[in-house]
C-alpha cells in the first residue's frame, strides 16, 4: 500500500532506521575525540611562572529591581507569546487531525 507521497510504510521505516543508525555511528565517532579545551599545560610549559595579566576593577551600578510597570509589561508580553504559541500549535494539530480524518474517510470510501 502506497502513501500520499508514493513511499510504502515499510520503505519509510527502513529509511528511518538507516538514518537513526547513521546518527548513532556519528555520535560514536564524535564521542571518541579528546576535548578541544583541555586545561592541561602543554609539554615543556611552566604556567606557574608565566607573566600575570593585569585586571582593572571598575565600579559598577548596584542592581535595582525593575519597577512594577516594567514587571507587569514583561508578564503581559510573556503571556502573549505563550498564547500565540499555543494558538499556532493548536492550528497545526487541527490541520493534522483534519488531514487524518479526510484520509481515513477516503480510505473507507474505496
Amino acid at each position: 500500500m502506497l502513501g500520499v507521497v508514493g513511499v510504502s510504510i515499510v520503505g519509510f521505516a527502513v529509511q528511518a532506521m538507516f538514518i537513526a543508525a547513521l546518527a548513532v555511528v556519528a555520535l560514536i565517532f564524535l564521542g571518541r575525540r579528546p576535548a578541544s579545551g583541555s586545561s592541561a599545560p602543554p609539554e615543556g610549559s611552566n604556567w606557574a611562572h608565566d607573566e600575570a595579566i593585569a585586571v582593572e576593577q571598575l565600579p559598577t551600578k548596584l542592581y535595582r529591581r525593575p519597577n512594577p510597570i516594567r514587571r507587569l509589561f514583561a508578564a503581559m508580553t510573556t503571556s502573549a507569546i505563550a498564547v500565540v504559541t499555543g494558538v499556532v500549535i493548536a492550528i497545526l494539530l487541527a490541520f493534522g487531525a483534519v488531514y487524518a480524518v479526510i484520509t481515513v474517510t477516503g480510505l473507507l470510501d474505496r
